[in-house]
C-alpha cells in the first residue's frame, strides 16, 4: 500500500467502559504521552466521530467469513483457519478504506458544524474542529 501516515495522537476520548478505565491502558497511555478525556454519560454526540467508525467497523466485519457479531466471544473457533486474507491483506484494505472512503464519505451520524441540516465526513468535521 506504499507509505502510510504516522498518527501520534495528543488526546483520546472514551467512554466509561471497564475496558477502558483499566491501568494497563492509563499506564500506556502515559508511557506514550497521550491524555485521556472521558465523555459523559449519555452524550454520544461527544464522540460521534468514533461511534461512526465502529459502526462502519462492524459492516465492513459483517462481509468477511465466519463474522458472528462484534463480541469476540461469537465467533467460530480457529475462524482464522479459513481465513482468505492474511492479517496483511486485511490491514492494507482496511488503510485503503478508511484513507479513501471512510474519511471522505459523509456520515449519517456526524454533522456539519457550520451547517447541522448537512451530513459530514470525518474529515469535515475533524478540520473544522482544528
Amino acid at each position: 500500500m506504499g507509505d502510510k501516515p504516522a498518527v501520534h495522537p495528543a488526546t483520546i476520548v472514551m467512554d466509561h467502559g471497564k475496558e477502558n478505565e483499566s491501568v494497563h491502558l492509563h499506564s500506556a497511555a502515559l508511557r506514550a504521552g497521550i491524555d485521556i478525556i472521558y465523555s459523559p454519560p449519555a452524550a454520544p454526540h461527544t464522540k460521534g466521530i468514533v461511534e461512526t467508525w465502529h459502526n462502519k467497523l462492524v459492516e465492513v466485519q459483517s462481509l468477511l467469513p465466519g463474522f458472528k457479531g462484534a463480541s469476540p466471544a461469537n465467533h467460530p473457533k480457529h475462524a482464522e483457519k479459513a481465513a482468505l486474507l492474511t492479517v496483511a491483506d486485511l490491514h492494507d484494505a482496511l488503510w485503503e478504506y478508511v484513507l479513501t472512503i471512510y474519511h471522505q464519505q459523509p456520515q449519517e451520524g456526524l454533522r456539519d458544524p457550520v451547517n447541522t441540516v448537512l451530513r459530514a465526513s470525518p474529515q469535515v468535521v475533524f478540520d473544522r474542529y482544528l
